[in-house]
């Protein structure tokens, strides 16, 4: 049955890997059975049993051979009409694999999809499918005589359950149930020679071996007349005294010369195992009488498995016999049986067992780690072990007692397994207090069997899966809570969350201002300053500019002034490093103050001068409302920022203030006096260009002198004739009453002095004709001199020179300001 070669294991309940996500205690897979090892050319059949949330119908479920999106198993080339699915019940399914091969050996999944968007499920990890052959395994060589086991094995453990079948070159060799997996054949001889299969029975037919030949050799010098070995087999556990002895029968004739052990059949010399000096002191070799005589083997090991034979030589011809069949020694070990793996809180049984058959006085002694586990005297060759847990794991032996000691087994190792227990996380690296720019990393550790699948969570969030996190160059923002999830096919469990707590410098320094609107002098306000750091700032530093004014997280000015205002900024300050704010301007408002007046021009003021009046005031905003007050009036005189009197006038004199005014308050200047002193400015004015056109006619006649002494060194022709000429003139002159030459020197503000002179025809009048005509007034030259006041200069001005006209003398009686000067 294909059921006998199938691994006996608990049904296990697997997790779930999901494209989506719901609460996992809401999703299950049972896979009946978790392993299986099948025989080549068997069948096979798997099922899983689903369990899912309310709400999901199930769609489709198929078979594949990996985890995520994969192929249906029957669209497998290589499975083609192999592979048989069914839905034994609502929510249970099932595969069969026929003739199965080594191609088929895998892990086997169970895909179902639901109709919720996203509900594709795979349950891990699966079943995990072996197939194996059967195999006859047998001595290399055998010669006539010997004792032939030939053992049919397989990868697969077979169950008490399994039946065998020998066959020899094609034909059953057996009959009827056979249930040990070994054929004894004792005393071969060469018809045994052929070849040799064994099979044990499937649901169909029979899973058969591949053939192996066994060789009989045929030996001369056999005796097998009249021979009794005692006993024919020995199965002997390692460790043990084995006792065999041979009795022999022989013709009267026939005298016995001596008589010996040997583990070979041969014609010529064998060993004599009595004389085997490696044997010393573990074997013994008896007469017990005439005919009959044994060999004594003590802590037999595997090496003493063999086939023992009497020999003896006689003295006819001094011819050596063996006598055939011999004694088969067959040395085992005691052999633990159990389950391998088994879930906490089952109920176990361990059994000793041999290939020896054990006599009922055989008493067990039972150890688990080297120490004993039972006390007393065990006659049952089981240990029973009722709802294991964790402590039960260990590696197990039995022993039963011998002559001198305790024959003792292997030990065989039970695997107890759990779901996670005991889960926690530590922090491996550093060791202290984590600082931005380290690394970190995480350690999740749990104690369970088989070892647990571990997902890593920050919060709620899915980080990664594995048994450590590392984080390089940890940031502020990776502080948090983490944990670990451990799940495995028996559980799952999750670890108490540590706190990864990331110190870092300031970051984010920013300053508030309150109140939040506009600041008014007198008010009280208050920077705040605030930062992101851990440990939390407790230095701060406050500056205006680049100067220190104040520490502590709260900066507080108290009846603010407009003095105060200007950038602030805090310096927010911890054991690891530090940080500037963004500044922030503090603009105080405040009614106008230090409101003065200033006078254009600055200096005295002359009767008819223009006078301007300029309000200048500190204020925030700046004060755009002014009025002009003159002392001993009620009501303004004027508005705005300058207050302009032209042509000034002794009834303007007195004193005049100005008040500015914004929205916050107003505040008057002090009075400024404006009276009239002196005389008019334009006689000023006259008296200045009077010096001013002296000095431009000194300067003429100097140079009028320079000319003329030129030409007078330049010969006596030259000035007599100058002289005739100016004789001449004079004469003209006379008759024409004489040119004028009038000199008009313009002056202003500034230094610069330009003249243009030109001529210009002189006006004749009798009078002046009369006086020239008599000869009582010689060649005169005139000059004028005119002032002109500011608003006349800037006309002149736009001229880069001053002009100088000559005039007729009797037309300077036109103009008060003309003053004649005659030089000769």
């Amino acid at each position: 049955m294909v059921s006998s070669l199938i691994k006996s294991l608990p049904l296990i309940v697997v997790i779930m890997t999901a494209e989506g996500f719901w609460g996992q205690q809401d999703w299950g897979v049972n896979y009946s059975p978790s392993y299986v090892c099948a025989l080549k050319g068997s069948t096979v059949k798997i099922s899983c049993t689903l369990t899912y949330p309310r709400g999901h119908v199930i769609r489709t479920v198929f078979w594949t051979k990996t985890v995520g999106e994969s192929p249906d198993l029957r669209n497998d080339p290589g499975k083609v009409g192999r592979v048989q699915y069914h839905s034994e019940y609502k929510d249970t399914h099932s595969i069969t694999l026929t003739d199965v091969t080594e191609a088929d050996k895998h892990v086997y999944y169970c895909r179902f999809t639901t109709n919720i968007d996203g509900g594709k499920w795979t349950g891990i990890p699966g079943v995990q499918l072996d197939v194996a052959d059967l195999q006859v395994e047998k001595p290399q060589r055998v010669k006539e005589g010997d004792s032939v086991t030939l053992t049919c094995k397989s990868s697969c453990s077979l169950t008490e359950q399994t039946t065998f079948i020998w066959y020899i070159s094609t034909y059953r060799f057996t009959e009827g149930t056979v249930k040990v997996n070994q054929l004894q054949l004792k005393s071969v001889s060469r018809s045994d020679t052929g070849n040799y299969q064994c099979a044990v029975r499937g649901h169909n037919n029979h899973l058969i071996s591949p053939a192996v030949y066994l060789n009989v050799e045929w030996v001369y010098g056999l005796w097998d007349q009249g021979v009794n070995y005692s006993p024919s087999y020995v199965c002997a556990l390692k460790g043990s005294t084995v006792t065999i002895s041979c009795t022999l029968k022989y013709p009267q004739s026939y005298k016995i010369k001596t008589v010996t052990w040997t583990k070979t059949v041969t014609d010529g010399e064998s060993p004599d195992l009595c004389s085997d000096p490696e044997k010393r002191g573990g074997i013994q070799c008896l007469s017990e009488d005439k005919n009959t005589h044994s060999i004594t083997l003590t802590n037999v090991t595997e090496a003493d498995k063999h086939v023992y034979y009497c020999r003896f030589t006689g003295y006819y011809q001094n011819k050596r016999w063996t006598v055939i069949p011999g004694s088969w020694l067959d040395v085992t070990d005691l052999q633990v049986e159990t389950q391998q793996r088994v879930k906490e809180g089952d109920s176990v049984t361990l059994t000793c067992k041999s290939s020896c058959s054990l006599t009922e006085q055989t008493t067990f002694i039972w150890f688990r780690n080297t120490q004993r586990f039972t006390e007393g005297i065990e006659k049952e060759n089981q240990l029973h072990l009722k709802s294991v847990s964790r402590s039960n794991a260990g590696n197990y032996r039995c022993a039963v007692r011998g002559h001198n000691n305790h024959l003792i087994s292997p030990p065989v190792h039970l695997d107890v397994e759990y779901s996670p227990k005991s889960v926690s996380v530590s922090i491996i690296s550093p060791s202290g207090e984590i600082v931005s720019g380290d690394s970190v990393i995480l350690n999740c550790s749990s104690d369970s069997n088989p070892p647990a699948e571990i997902s890593w969570y920050k919060g709620k969030t899915f980080l990664q899966s594995g048994d450590t996190y590392s984080i390089s160059n940890i940031k502020s923002e990776a502080s948090g809570n983490y944990y670990c999830s451990t799940r495995n096919k028996h559980g799952s469990q999750s670890s108490a969350a540590v706190t990864v707590n990331v110190m870092y410098p300031p970051k984010s320094v920013s300053v508030s201002i309150s109140p939040s609107g506009e600041i008014v002098s007198g008010d009280s306000v208050t920077l705040n300053c605030s930062s992101d750091s851990n440990p939390p700032a407790l230095n701060f530093s406050w500056f205006k500019g680049g100067t220190f004014v104040g520490s502590g997280r709260i900066f507080s000015i108290s009846n603010i002034s407009s003095d105060h205002s200007g950038e602030y900024k805090c310096r927010s300050r911890n054991k690891h490093g530090e940080k500037d704010s963004d500044t922030v301007m503090l603009n105080v408002m405040y009614p106008p103050k230090s409101v003065s007046v200033s006078i254009s021009p600055s200096g005295e003021i002359v009767s008819g001068d223009s006078v301007t009046l300029n309000c200048s005031s500190d204020s925030n905003p700046p004060a755009l409302n002014f009025s002009w007050f003159k002392e001993d009036e009620t009501s303004a005189v004027g508005s705005g920022q300058s207050f302009s009197i032209s042509s000034f006038s002794s009834s303007f004199s007195g004193r005049f203030y100005c008040e500015a005014q914004n929205k916050y308050g107003s505040q008057r200047s002090a009075s400024v006096s404006l009276t009239v002193k002196g005389v008019q400015r334009a006689a000023l004015h006259t008296v200045s260009g009077i010096v001013a056109g002296c000095g431009g006619l000194i300067f003429i006649i100097i140079i009028i002198v320079f000319i003329k002494k030129k030409r007078r060194d330049g010969g006596a022709e030259v000035i007599r004739q100058n002289q005739e000429d100016r004789s001449d003139r004079s004469a003209e002159t006379a008759l024409t009453n004489d040119t004028a030459l009038y000199s008009l020197v313009s002056a202003n503000q500034r230094d610069d002095l330009y003249a243009n002179i030109k001529a210009k025809k002189p006006e004749r009048s009798g009078r002046k004709q009369a006086e020239t005509d008599s000869g009582d007034v010689g060649e005169v030259q005139y000059a004028s001199v005119h002032h002109f006041k500011n608003k006349d200069m800037k006309k002149t001005e736009e001229n880069d020179c001053q002009t100088i006209e000559t005039h007729h003398p009797f037309e300077a009686n036109r103009s008060e300001d003309i003053i004649y000067s005659s030089v000769k």
